[in-house]
């Protein structure tokens, strides 16, 4: 869990920079508000992505091989317990660990965070007076020049002149009928999941300035240049600054809003600058898959080697790596983990299971007289009934399978 988070972040990282490098500063708003939201989708999917085509045109030369790492704990099963239990064995329920509970802990207070911004906005919608024009619902904010909008509700201020009403009001509008609180929402929901990360933050910020550039773009086809420029710039600032909002006057946009109206259209030729994705995309892909790979890839070097072993070979095998992760300190139940214990007495399983299995049986007996032998509790009759399972022939693989096939 905690590497899918690294590389959405990553991911999110890479979406970014092209974003600033060689996006932003085009006119082409709709088309930056398409790749802000497609890329923050693709950066929580691609992780989980994996093709196997890209994965054979992955050459040996491409594939780093890394050690293979566990982060968290697994929570054996009752039979697993059940196993130990009856070789005295008593097995440590894992604790939870602590980047967990601080991630539990951040999403629980962004939530109740969110929430109160949710309420706040419904008490100034709830408190103000109102009229609905057309399918619009208008707040009047007492003793305030704030303007902003949400969902299908626009907020402004009494104290905005009434000659500058009407040139925001259709500034809201867009924000409206362009369902930017949509997108907003989204983010703040990924701020909720991603608090820790400031790229989240990053995203919305840059979502909500295109937002002002659409709004922009159209309410100046309607009242001019000129016009709107008094808009932004004859105004008493008093902004209700709220993430999921679409403001009006928020002074930290305006100088960008002025500057991008006063861009030249770019030109289409630009487009091509979207594809860039593509590349970027794939890119991820083929490292997600080759990750992937480069595991298997270890997993079937090991095979090759356990195949030209007898099954007493890779019995003692299995048995003394078991040895080994116990001398080194590993629990009982982490070892436990190695076999995956899931029987099913349906099918057959593969030999590296089968043997695991057996050594396994063999690791538990030990552990189970060594136990009771630093107790005091070790008995004549556990010692023979020990070195009896010990002399009894287990079925080899192909006895197994043979066996496993009949009635």
């Amino acid at each position: 869990m905690l590497y899918t988070i690294l590389q959405i972040i990553a991911f999110q990282a890479l979406f970014l920079l092209v974003y600033d490098l060689f996006l932003k500063r085009e006119t082409f708003f709709n088309y930056n508000r398409a790749y802000l939201l497609v890329s923050s989708v693709l950066s929580l999917v691609l992780p989980f992505i994996k093709f196997p085509e890209l994965k054979k045109m992955a050459t040996e030369n491409i594939v780093i091989q890394l050690p293979e790492v566990f982060i968290g704990t697994k929570v054996p099963s009752s039979y697993e317990i059940q196993i130990a239990e009856q070789a005295g064995i008593i097995i440590e329920q894992p604790q939870t660990p602590i980047w967990q509970s601080v991630l539990l802990i951040g999403i629980v207070v962004a939530s109740l965070f969110f929430l109160f911004k949710i309420t706040k906005l419904y008490w100034l919608k709830h408190r103000n007076p109102k009229r609905w024009q057309g399918n619009v619902l208008i707040v009047k904010l007492i003793k305030s020049s704030a303007a902003f909008s949400f969902f299908n509700t626009i907020f402004l201020g009494e104290r905005i002149p009434e000659s500058e009403k009407s040139t925001i009001y259709k500034h809201e509008l867009v924000h409206i009928k362009e369902l930017h609180t949509l997108d907003l929402l989204f983010f703040e929901l990924l701020r909720i999941v991603f608090w820790f990360n400031p790229l989240v933050y990053i995203y919305q910020n840059r979502i909500k300035e295109l937002h002002e550039y659409i709004a922009d773009a159209n309410a100046v086809k309607q009242n001019g240049k000129s016009a709107y420029y008094e808009s932004l710039l004859n105004q008493v600032f008093d902004v209700n600054n709220v993430s999921f909002t679409n403001t009006f006057f928020k002074k930290s946009l305006i100088k960008k809003r002025i500057t991008m109206l006063q861009k030249s259209k770019s030109k289409q030729p630009n487009l091509i600058k979207y594809a860039l994705l593509i590349p970027l995309v794939f890119g991820m892909l083929i490292y997600t898959s080759t990750e992937v790979r480069a595991q298997q890839k270890i997993e079937a070097q090991e095979k090759v080697v356990d195949q030209e072993l007898t099954d007493e070979e890779l019995v003692k095998k299995y048995f003394d790596e078991f040895v080994k992760m116990g001398n080194e300190g590993s629990k009982f139940k982490e070892i436990m983990d190695l076999i995956r214990i899931n029987r099913n007495d349906k099918y057959i399983e593969s030999r590296e299971y089968y043997l695991r299995f057996i050594a396994f049986g063999q690791y538990i007996r030990q552990m189970s007289i060594e136990m009771k032998s630093e107790k005091g509790t070790l008995t004549q009759s556990d010692i023979d009934r020990a070195e009896e399972m010990k002399s009894r022939k287990y079925k080899s693989y192909g006895e197994y399978r043979d066996w496993k096939k009949t009635d």
